[in-house]
């Protein structure tokens, strides 16, 4: 199955432009699918427990919904999704430095050894694989979204003939003949499928902007 990775396309202006006068429920609920699970799994990877998540989670929302008012495209600024990163990382590092930094469930040391804390356990905010875990949460959670989203516009057994194929990863013959169909029919349902989550993929990304609001970054 392809990545999502390969499928993103260059991304619009729509969504961002809409969620700036907060009364467009429509664009808020769409926002919120793309981005609260995505600051939720990147804090919930980062060490912080699921309460800690979700605080965080809604202080990011909260700020970037008081942000946008003052949204004008500027491509200059960088992307969005970047903007929205140092949001996360500003957080998880504040956090990190408050809470009691001991991991519980670690492994015990050997003798003479330190206890590892959580932030040894966790990708620092600062490091680059912390950056990376949020790239790849991004494109998990779009590829998740869209797929829920197809499997309710598709007859449940040409999902299920995606699900088994890509997800799954059985052979088509077994596919085939676990549901009743001939291996062309699994090939052509399974294209058709995936096309179509590719194609819903491109439309949640096409959703965001690369521009950050012109003034007032909220830069530390």
């Amino acid at each position: 199955m392809a990545s999502a990775s390969e499928i993103y396309p260059a991304t619009r202006l729509s969504l961002l432009s809409r969620v700036r006068t907060l009364s467009d429920d429509v664009a808020w609920r769409e926002f919120m699918d793309i981005y609260w699970d995505l600051i939720y799994g990147v804090a919930r990877k980062s060490g912080l427990n699921h309460h800690e998540a979700e605080d965080l989670t809604q202080e990011v929302v909260l700020e970037v919904a008081r942000k946008l008012k003052e949204f004008r495209y500027n491509r200059d600024k960088g992307s969005f999704r970047g903007w929205l990163l140092n949001l996360a990382r500003w957080r998880v590092k504040d956090l990190q430095r408050k809470r009691n930094p001991a991991a519980p469930n670690s492994p015990e040391p050997e003798a003479g050894e330190a206890a590892p804390s959580l932030i040894d356990l966790v990708p620092s905010p600062d490091s680059p694989e912390w950056e990376t875990m949020f790239d790849r949460e991004y494109q998990q959670n779009l590829l998740a979204l869209a797929m829920s989203r197809v499997r309710v516009r598709v007859k449940p057994t040409h999902f299920q003939v995606f699900d088994l194929c890509e997800i799954r990863h059985w052979p088509r013959a077994k596919v085939a003949s676990t549901l009743g169909l001939n291996v062309m029919n699994i090939y052509l349902i399974n294209f058709r499928v995936l096309a179509a989550i590719k194609k819903e993929v491109r439309r949640l990304e096409n959703q965001t902007a690369r521009g950050l609001p012109s003034a007032n970054q909220g830069d530390r």
